[in-house]
């Protein structure tokens, strides 16, 4: 029931903020888009510029996917990568003149996330993840391995290096997911790479263990009483 709930509101926060992404893959910014000059010492005009930046870059990779094809077996990289590139900067000029910032300014933004939203993401899958682990841990404890503490310990420990493991695949999947419902893309490309759940794969796969170990703690401790 709490996943549910966790996993409702992250469903319509994420509708909330996409914002309805551009769609189109030729390179153009829209010519009806506000350009109106930003302080980006304003969080409101910083998370404005970020949003600007952040759909640039989504139509870039659109576009690059249109013209030089989104298989990455069936096309020049190199190719790919330049026409992706040229077309980022052109967006990123227009958007730099648009708002009267530096065009460095524009780059940067880009990696502006909503930490608030990546916090609900990876509380929803920490909840789904603790139902799934005390499932789990329930089923290895069940019949005699219970009877006997080092041994139930030996074996928890070891689900629990295998359930960080598990939590680090899982999370990417679970992030690359909702990102992609979020920007209307499913073509990430190398923005997974800005995930959290990405840059910090050892904080994810210790989390994971720990949060598993702590679930069969209390799932072991109920099945002795």
């Amino acid at each position: 029931m709490i996943a549910r709930v966790v996993v409702s509101m992250t469903a319509i926060l994420l509708a909330a903020c996409a914002g309805g992404p551009l769609k189109n893959a030729n390179c153009e910014w829209p010519a009806n888009h506000v350009g109106n000059s930003l302080d980006l010492a304003v969080s409101r005009d910083a998370r404005h510029l970020a949003d600007d930046a952040q759909t640039a870059e989504d139509l870039a990779i659109r576009h690059a996917d249109a013209s030089r094809g989104r298989a990455s077996h069936s096309r020049d990289a190199t190719e790919y990568r330049t026409v992706r590139e040229q077309c980022k900067a052109a967006l990123f000029a227009v958007i730099s003149q648009q708002h009267n910032v530096p065009i460095v300014a524009v780059g940067a933004a880009v990696a502006d996330r909503r930490e608030w939203l990546d916090a609900l993401v990876i509380l929803g899958f920490a909840v789904v993840f603790a139902i799934v682990a005390k499932q789990v841990a329930a089923f290895m404890l069940r019949g005699a391995l219970a009877d006997s503490r080092a041994l139930a310990m030996s074996m928890l420990f070891v689900a629990a290096l295998s359930a960080g493991g598990t939590g680090l695949l899982a999370g990417g999947i679970w992030f690359d997911l909702i990102e992609s419902v979020r920007v209307g893309n499913g073509h990430m490309s190398y923005r997974v790479e800005r995930m959290p759940i990405h840059r910090n794969r050892l904080a994810t796969f210790a989390a994971c263990a720990a949060l598993f170990a702590a679930v069969s703690a209390v799932q072991y401790r109920k099945t002795r009483s």
